[in-house]
């Protein structure tokens, strides 16, 4: 396969880009920036934002070291968050499921 080829194939299969959207949702429910949410889970700057905007494949291993700092389950990237988690602090947290839905 030619080069030019392999960059016109999206990053993620259909459907999945929706892991990147989640993955910024909880960062910024976090109040963190992208580079400390690197530096918590040891991952690449770049590696984070291409998740977020989707333009590349996550590993499972990056996915976990990405949700263990966030806090929150694996699931809550992966399960079209449906799940009703929420990254931001305790002390400040308001219901996800009307700061995410607009109820």
């Amino acid at each position: 396969m030619s080069s030019r080829a392999a960059s016109a194939r999206p990053a993620l299969e259909p459907g999945a880009e929706g892991v990147g959207v989640r993955l910024r949702r909880l960062r910024e429910q976090a109040g963190i920036s992208l580079s400390e949410l690197a530096r918590r889970a040891n991952v690449g700057k770049a590696t984070l934002s291409g998740l977020e905007n989707g333009t590349r494949n996550p590993t499972l291993e990056t996915l976990w070291s990405v949700t263990a700092a966030l806090g929150v389950p694996i699931t809550a990237l992966l399960a079209g968050g449906q799940t009703g988690w929420c990254a931001a602090p305790r002390s400040r947290r308001r219901c996800c499921r009307c700061s995410t839905t607009g109820r």
